[in-house]
């Protein structure tokens, strides 16, 4: 499960400024190298948040105000209460509107 207000779950590894000044036992740019690396799912049983955008996630549930499925997503049920975005690359079983 991952709760949270702004989740961003991404194939595209983004080295921003957070990340960057995370304590790590190799170099930043050790982790730039890894976007030649091939991507795979990232299974999940929910995804709870306000603003949530992901891409290349296995769900089961998927809540929160403002949702974007990118692609490669497979998800069984979405819950959201204002904006809802699927790819046209994503599964989606069930989007329901609170």
């Amino acid at each position: 499960m991952v709760t949270g207000t702004n989740i961003t779950i991404s194939a595209a590894r983004h080295l921003d400024k957070n990340f960057k000044s995370l304590p790590k036992s190799l170099p930043n740019s050790y982790y730039t190298r890894l976007d030649t690396l091939p991507v795979s799912l990232m299974v999940l049983s929910s995804i709870e948040g306000d603003n949530i955008s992901i891409d290349h996630v296995k769900a089961d549930l998927v809540s929160g105000l403002n949702v974007k499925i990118g692609d490669l997503c497979i998800i069984d049920r979405v819950e959201y209460k204002e904006k809802i975005k699927i790819s046209e690359k994503a599964i989606v079983s069930e989007a329901v509107k609170l």
